[in-house]
């Protein structure tokens, strides 16, 4: 081979690594898919409704939750807790949201048993506890 070849041959080789050099950080599509969930901090409360039955010590509540972030969410949970005057907790709920997508709002109803007569409720949405 002449030097002009070799030195044709080695411009040819480099512009065809040029050429590949954005598939070569591709790779093959082998490597695990990332997915990003979001936290459970995403959630906000839309609404909330709840009665009382005649002997004040069952709720019936209904709420509805939605997905505020930018990132699914699949594990919340949501806690109702029955309150009397002095703030005592008198009964508690938990009802699992399961997964939201950004946007998605989820509706669900709960029954809370009081231990006595209750004056509000609070729902709070949080991670799952570990047993």
């Amino acid at each position: 081979m002449s030097p002009r070849q070799i030195g044709d041959r080695r411009i040819y080789l480099f512009l065809m690594g040029l050429a590949c050099f954005p598939f070569m950080g591709a790779g093959c599509g082998c490597e695990k898919e990332e997915t990003t969930e979001g936290s459970v901090s995403q959630l906000r409360q839309v609404r909330m409704r709840y009665s009382q039955d005649q002997h004040g010590d069952t709720c019936y509540l209904v709420a509805e939750v939605e997905n505020a972030g930018t990132t699914p969410v699949s594990n919340g949970v949501a806690t109702a807790a029955l309150k009397n005057r002095r703030d005592k907790e008198m009964g508690k709920n938990h009802h699992p949201i399961g997964k939201l997508q950004p946007g998605e709002r989820r509706t669900f109803s709960m029954t809370i048993n009081a231990h006595a007569d209750f004056r509000t409720v609070e729902l709070t949405l949080h991670e799952p506890e570990e047993e």
